[in-house]
């Protein structure tokens, strides 16, 4: 049986689905005629130190329009990932279309042809295709990667490291190499639209001069939505 017909019909699906930008489209209502790619994320625990954020996502509406609004975000971005993933997985289910799905709606998310291929960073589609492909794996990862960012006392490997434990965990313990591929996919395409971000954080752990229980406390407050108190990086 030829499957190109199918992966390509869920590349497209899952790409149109993931484009669609629920940050923009919620911003609109939540906080109309703000900038959200003007956004500064914060966090507590270091002196209120400003965080570099240079997508739309759901923490750019939280920072203008508060975390209910965010939370609207988050879900409908994980729902335009599954949904497809999903579709493809019944339709298709002897093929690897629903990966070829779940890893489209990431870039769609990442890489918007609407809106200049400007977009978010790509963990709430991630989520959605992995509530489909193996939702043990969210719970997993999400509890390891927290556990070693309390341990290092690293706000980003505490909230994102357990993407990278995505690939470990479909090659070794799931054996499932296909799955492994996706993984390693969108877990490049997160960091490579994460990578601001991650210099500027690697910027903050060389100029040193905090201790661990300060950074642990980055942790622990998280992310807020004050950009107006706080100095930029």
């Amino acid at each position: 049986m030829n499957d190109a017909p199918i992966l390509l019909l869920a590349a497209v699906v899952g790409y149109l689905a993931g484009s669609i930008s629920f940050a923009r489209l919620v911003g609109r209502v939540a906080a109309p005629g703000t900038d959200l790619l003007e956004a500064t994320l914060a966090y507590d625990g270091g002196g209120r130190e400003a965080v570099a954020s240079t997508g739309v996502s759901a923490s750019n509406v939280a920072v203008r329009a508060g975390r209910r609004w965010a939370l609207l975000v988050v879900g409908l971005d994980v729902s335009k990932a599954a949904l497809p993933t999903l579709a493809f997985a019944l339709v298709a289910p002897d093929t690897d279309a629903r990966l070829v799905a779940a890893a489209a709606a990431v870039g769609g998310h990442v890489w918007p042809v609407w809106h200049g291929f400007v977009g978010g960073y790509g963990i709430s589609p991630i989520l959605g295709g992995l509530l489909v492909i193996d939702p043990l794996a969210i719970v997993v990862t999400i509890l390891v990667g927290g556990i070693l960012g309390v341990a290092l006392a690293d706000r980003l490997v505490a909230y994102d490291g357990w993407t990278v434990l995505l690939v470990p965990w479909f090659a070794l313990v799931r054996g499932d190499p296909a799955a492994a591929v996706w993984a390693a996919l969108v877990v490049a395409i997160y960091w490579f639209a994460m990578r601001a971000e991650v210099a500027d954080h690697l910027r903050r752990l060389r100029r040193g001069g905090r201790s661990w229980h300060e950074r642990l406390g980055d942790i622990r407050s998280g992310y807020v939505g004050r950009p107006s108190d706080v100095d930029g990086p």
